[in-house]
């Protein structure tokens, strides 16, 4: 099995060329954040995490009505019962898609990324669990939605990069301007591969 620093290093690969096929084939519109778990499970799976070992859209362990992007259990998912569930969990995963309706303060798709970041903070705060927060996008507009530089967005919007953001690797990468994230009260981005 791969080290965890090689396997996420892996799933942002993967899912920034996942994204850029998806983008260059014509399905920007079509991309909703709950199909970044396919790549993402493809790759947890190509790196030695058996497949019956991780659940997607599955119930969350502390919010009865809200569900979890992936789950990465110690035992075969058949195997998880009402009782072991949350000590069965070894990794939780959220993602999001930058997009327009990101920016914007207090509105719902504002509060739907706080709200993940919060859930799996608190999880992480009692389970002492790994948790991770995956934001995706075209470079443009992943620096316009997110990091909250909207004069950087491209005219045409057709950005021939896509952005991985996950919060594992402690050092950002030069180039970002950074000083103004809209996000920055709730979260600092630690890592940001291109």
């Amino acid at each position: 099995m791969s080290t965890n620093s090689a396997i996420f290093n892996s799933i942002v690969d993967a899912t920034s060329f996942w994204l850029g096929y998806q983008f260059k084939i014509g399905r920007d519109k079509l991309i909703h954040e709950a199909s970044l778990r396919y790549p993402i499970a493809d790759t947890l799976t190509g790196n030695g995490i058996p497949i019956n070992k991780i659940n997607l859209e599955k119930k969350h362990p502390l919010f009865e009505d809200k569900v979890v992007d992936l789950l990465v259990f110690d035992k075969k998912v058949g195997d998880i019962t009402q009782d072991n569930y949350m000590d069965s969990i070894l990794e939780m995963y959220e993602f999001k898609i930058a997009k327009n309706s990101t920016k914007t303060k207090f509105s719902p798709e504002h509060q739907r990324v706080i709200d993940d970041i919060l859930r799996l903070a608190y999880f992480n705060s009692i389970t002492k669990k790994a948790c991770y927060f995956l934001m995706c996008g075209k470079h443009d507009e992943f620096n316009a939605y997110f990091l909250g530089n909207p004069k950087k967005i491209l005219k045409s919007s057709n950005s021939s990069k896509y952005t991985t953001s996950y919060s594992v690797i402690k050092n950002p990468n030069s180039g970002w301007d950074s000083s103004n994230i809209f996000y920055s009260p709730f979260l600092r981005p630690q890592n940001i591969k291109m």
